[in-house]
Protein backbone atom coordinates (compact mmCIF):
# COMPACT_ATOMS: atom_id res chain seq x y z
CA UNK A 1 0.00 0.00 0.00
CA UNK A 2 1.17 3.47 -0.76
CA UNK A 3 2.04 6.15 1.75
CA UNK A 4 -0.74 8.30 0.26
CA UNK A 5 -3.33 5.73 1.39
CA UNK A 6 -2.04 5.85 4.97
CA UNK A 7 -2.01 9.64 4.85
CA UNK A 8 -5.67 9.74 3.74
CA UNK A 9 -6.70 7.26 6.40
CA UNK A 10 -4.85 9.31 9.02
CA UNK A 11 -6.65 12.49 7.98
CA UNK A 12 -10.00 10.67 8.07
CA UNK A 13 -9.32 9.27 11.56
CA UNK A 14 -8.19 12.68 12.82
CA UNK A 15 -11.21 14.48 11.35
CA UNK A 16 -13.62 11.89 12.74
CA UNK A 17 -12.00 12.09 16.18
CA UNK A 18 -12.18 15.89 16.25
CA UNK A 19 -15.82 15.85 15.14
CA UNK A 20 -16.63 13.35 17.89
CA UNK A 21 -14.79 15.34 20.57
CA UNK A 22 -15.76 18.88 19.56
CA UNK A 23 -18.88 18.49 17.41
CA UNK A 24 -20.63 21.41 15.73
CA UNK A 25 -20.75 24.68 17.68
CA UNK A 26 -24.30 25.28 18.96
CA UNK A 27 -24.57 28.82 17.63
CA UNK A 28 -23.56 27.99 14.05
CA UNK A 29 -26.05 26.91 11.41
CA UNK A 30 -25.45 23.45 10.00
CA UNK A 31 -24.45 23.43 6.31
CA UNK A 32 -27.53 21.35 5.43
CA UNK A 33 -29.74 24.04 7.00
CA UNK A 34 -28.05 26.68 4.85
CA UNK A 35 -28.52 24.56 1.73
CA UNK A 36 -32.21 24.12 2.58
CA UNK A 37 -32.69 27.86 2.98
CA UNK A 38 -30.96 28.57 -0.34
CA UNK A 39 -33.19 26.02 -2.07
CA UNK A 40 -36.30 27.47 -0.42
CA UNK A 41 -35.43 31.06 -1.37
CA UNK A 42 -34.44 30.07 -4.88
CA UNK A 43 -37.58 28.02 -5.45
CA UNK A 44 -39.80 30.83 -4.13
CA UNK A 45 -38.04 33.28 -6.45
CA UNK A 46 -38.41 31.00 -9.45
CA UNK A 47 -42.12 30.46 -8.79
CA UNK A 48 -42.66 34.21 -8.35
CA UNK A 49 -41.37 34.83 -11.88
CA UNK A 50 -44.29 32.87 -13.44
CA UNK A 51 -42.05 31.22 -16.01
CA UNK A 52 -43.06 28.61 -18.53
CA UNK A 53 -42.52 24.95 -17.68
CA UNK A 54 -39.26 25.04 -19.65
CA UNK A 55 -38.14 28.21 -17.84
CA UNK A 56 -38.87 26.65 -14.47
CA UNK A 57 -36.92 23.55 -15.46
CA UNK A 58 -33.88 25.55 -16.56
CA UNK A 59 -34.06 27.79 -13.50
CA UNK A 60 -34.33 24.74 -11.24
CA UNK A 61 -31.29 23.19 -12.89
CA UNK A 62 -29.34 26.42 -12.35
CA UNK A 63 -30.48 26.50 -8.71
CA UNK A 64 -29.27 22.93 -8.29
CA UNK A 65 -25.93 23.92 -9.78
CA UNK A 66 -25.65 26.89 -7.41
CA UNK A 67 -26.34 24.64 -4.40
CA UNK A 68 -23.81 22.01 -5.49
CA UNK A 69 -21.08 24.54 -6.31
CA UNK A 70 -21.78 26.50 -3.13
Amino acid sequence: MSALWFSRVGVLVLATSLDFLIGDPWGWPHPVQVMGKVIHWGMAGILRLNLSAWGERVSGALLGLVVVVG
